[in-house]
């Protein structure tokens, strides 16, 4: 058997979208300038209605029409201008528009830090916004400093206990888990937790999201025992507010059925899968790639159980489905072909195999390079294979790259 004979995609990766929700957040209340409403102020009103319906097409064009009127109208050096830039850029970061974000956030910090001061909300703002950008953009040494003033301003004018300072918070340790400073980060989204229970009461859904961003970076750690109870409790919290069908108790489902499946404990994960599979097919339709991310993992606790008929069908599900979605020849669709290839190999039908792995190979040296790891991996496998059917010379060229 090769030394792996699977590929994983992205374990516990549903913590981390919930979690950049949470850090794309403003978190100080922007500066009024103006004493009575005019037309500025009426459309940024409804620049921030769209931006809260989710609406960011609507509310990008708006908002472009906002930061002209204010420059017209104010002066490029207004703070109604740095309020209009910062609206605009926010949205751009929505949009992963990070380039378009940047120079607007610098714009509007230039602005506000000599007229209201280094330490003033509007300034922190600003920081925070811009460290997200960079964030966003795996920018994490340039984040660090913009959020650690961003904390300090909203410290000193909130308290170490408010929810704005744990919105902050919650930012700041994000940076330094994706640094790999998990001392440093896990005491962060501890006061975080502690900030949100005293706030919003131990049983909201925020609180269950802190505590599987908790337990991940346990799992980081290498840290099981003390995960799955928080994942549990986060998972029962989500139950108990959101209804057991919501998309967010899916994703809590998720990372605990990843946790066992990162143990091998394919039992447990089993169950939990079928429910995740059932709640993303309710909420995304049948055909989504997210419905195949499902039935990939549920496949592949199966498949390590050696239940092969009930994986490979699962496998050619989600196949169909990333074809059709992602194309031919993306590398996920490299991966579940890997994956069902070994199935086959387990199951006794090696030419099947052979067939699926060199699919795999072919994707992964186009779209990955052929020094890329997994493309690696799959040319040590199709090579194994190879040698299991007695084709030394065959096996021998598909390790030198031919």
């Amino acid at each position: 058997m090769p030394e792996k004979w699977y590929i994983m995609r992205g374990m516990l990766g549903t913590i981390l979208r919930r979690a950049a929700m949470i850090f794309l957040c403003a978190v100080f209340a922007l500066p009024h300038t103006h004493a009575h409403a005019g037309e500025w102020e009426i459309l940024n009103e409804e620049v921030s209605a769209l931006m809260e319906r989710g609406e960011y097409a609507k509310a990008t064009e708006l908002a472009k029409k906002v930061l002209e009127l204010a420059e017209q109208e104010k002066g490029r050096n207004h703070l109604d201008t740095a309020t209009s830039l910062n609206n605009l850029a926010s949205l751009h970061v929505e949009q992963g528009e990070f380039s378009l974000a940047l120079p607007l956030y610098r714009r509007a910090l230039a602005i506000r830090e000599p007229v209201l001061g280094k330490d003033h909300p509007g300034v922190g703002v600003v920081l925070n916004g811009l460290a997200n950008a960079y964030t966003r953009q795996g920018e994490h040494s340039l984040a660090l400093p913009l959020y650690r003033r961003a904390l300090k301003i909203v410290e000193s004018i909130h308290g170490k206990g408010h929810p704005n300072t744990g919105a902050v918070l919650f930012n700041l340790a994000w940076v330094y888990k994706e640094q790999g400073e998990y001392s440093l980060s896990l005491p962060l989204y501890n006061r975080v937790l502690a900030i949100q229970v005293s706030t919003l009461g131990g049983n909201h859904p925020e609180v269950g999201t802190t505590l599987e961003t908790i337990a991940w970076l346990h799992v980081q750690q290498d840290e099981y025992s003390p995960a799955m109870p928080l994942l549990r409790r986060a998972l029962a919290i989500k139950e108990a507010t959101l209804g057991k069908d919501h998309p967010e108790v899916g994703e809590a489902l998720d990372n605990m059925a990843a946790l066992y499946f990162q143990q091998d404990e394919y039992s447990w994960a089993i169950p939990l899968y079928h429910r995740v599979l059932a709640i993303k097919e309710l909420a995304l339709g049948k055909d989504h790639p997210e419905v195949g991310n499902a039935l990939h993992f549920l496949a592949l606790s199966y498949q390590g159980q050696g239940d092969y008929s009930s994986a490979i069908p699962l496998h050619h599900r989600a196949l169909a489905i990333e074809e059709a979605t992602l194309g031919k020849n993306h590398p996920t669709v490299a991966t579940t072909l890997h994956n069902l290839a070994a199935a086959y190999s387990d199951q006794g039908e090696p030419s099947l195999a052979l067939q699926l792995y060199r699919r795999a190979l072919a994707i992964t040296e186009s779209a990955l390079g052929k020094d890329h790891p997994r493309t690696q991996l799959i040319r040590k496998n199709l090579a194994w294979q190879h040698e299991e059917m007695g084709e030394a010379d065959k096996a021998a060229a598909v390790r030198a790259g031919e």
